[in-house]
């Protein structure tokens, strides 16, 4: 049976082997792949750790495979603050990921990663739909290696924070919906805290504005989306 290694069962990495075409064989247990999660080592039913290899008898044998996370669970969302009827309302918002090593607490930024997505916008007072960002941290070798969240700020739109809840505190990211308190600055998230908090909760804020008292012109959110796509996700090797 799979478990992630804190206990959480992990069906889909189970492994079942015929003893009837097997029996008196010795057998060597190929742990399988599961997205976001690398196989660690397998133990017996008491958690001690023992070796891959089996001697297939009459007697019905069980061991544990132990994987460990390598995922990011966060549902985000765009929020837009003080909508004004003469600039559209995106109802998609871009946010690109990237990793910032922490280097010995010399942060440094990770040039050859970048993962873009698309989210859920909408009027504040909407209340628009979380968008599920799930994505390897397998690249980040520090547990206090973070992700940083970088939002691509429509035409005639400021930036103006965020709002990071964890599952355990805020379960179904209850508080967002009602929530008045921004942080300023780009949000991060090291994988310490991923793989702690399991799951998080990000609401980014955009505000209307004018430029230069000037009046909105027709923005066109399709051309946007189309430069946003055109940039895949870099991984490193």
């Amino acid at each position: 049976q799979a478990y992630e290694e804190r206990g959480t069962r992990l069906p889909y990495g189970d492994l079942v082997y015929d003893q009837q075409l097997r029996l008196g064989k010795a057998i060597t247990a190929e742990p399988k792949a599961i997205d976001l999660y690398k196989f660690v080592e397998l133990r017996d039913m008491t958690d001690a750790s023992r070796n891959l290899n089996y001697i297939i008898g009459t007697q019905h044998q069980e061991g544990k495979l132990i994987y460990t996370s390598q995922g990011a669970r966060l549902h985000a969302r765009q929020a837009i603050l003080n909508a004004n009827g003469d600039i559209p309302v995106p109802k998609e918002g871009y946010l690109t990921i990237r990793n910032q090593r922490f280097n010995n607490n010399n942060p440094t930024m990770d040039t050859t990663y970048q993962n873009n997505r698309i989210l859920s916008s909408g009027k504040q007072e909407d209340n628009p739909n979380f968008t599920d960002v799930i994505f390897s941290t397998a690249h980040q070798k520090d547990g206090q290696d973070a992700s940083l969240f970088e939002v691509m700020v429509p035409a005639y739109y400021q930036y103006e924070g965020y709002h990071l809840t964890t599952q355990q505190q805020d379960p179904n990211g209850a508080s967002h919906q009602t929530n008045t308190t921004i942080t300023p600055g780009i949000p991060e998230i090291s994988r310490d805290s991923f793989y702690t908090d399991q799951e998080q909760w990000l609401t980014i804020y955009v505000r209307s504005t004018k430029r230069d008292g000037k009046t909105p012109e027709l923005y066109s959110w399709d051309y946007e989306r189309n430069k946003f796509d055109k940039v895949h996700t870099i991984i490193p090797q």
